[in-house]
């Protein structure tokens, strides 16, 4: 049976890809901010471990997670794919483009 897809469907794909970046992201703040705790429990100090240094890390995560996404999909957009510089050509001589 043929894969049936709704109008909406690269809409979905993308937010589910973007939602996991994002539980990625919280999944390792959460590592860390646990790995302080139990390391503060240990008798362990890092000066530089703290709830501030764990949440600029998180914003940096997240701005070069987006910049990835953007700029994967400015190249997948742009025609540059093996299969994107065929769809093109195609465009072209069928002058749609």
């Amino acid at each position: 049976m043929a894969e049936q897809k709704r109008t909406g469907q690269p809409q979905v794909d993308s937010e589910v890809k973007n939602s996991a970046a994002g539980d990625l992201i919280r999944h390792i703040a959460a590592i860390l901010l646990a790995a302080s705790s139990f390391l503060g429990v240990l008798g362990y100090q890092f000066d530089w471990l703290t709830q501030d240094s764990i949440n600029a890390f998180v914003v940096v995560l997240y701005a070069v997670a987006g910049f990835a996404y953007t700029a994967f999909e400015i190249y997948k957009n742009k025609f540059a794919t093996k299969k994107g510089k065929q769809q093109k050509k195609v465009l072209k001589d069928n002058k749609v483009d």
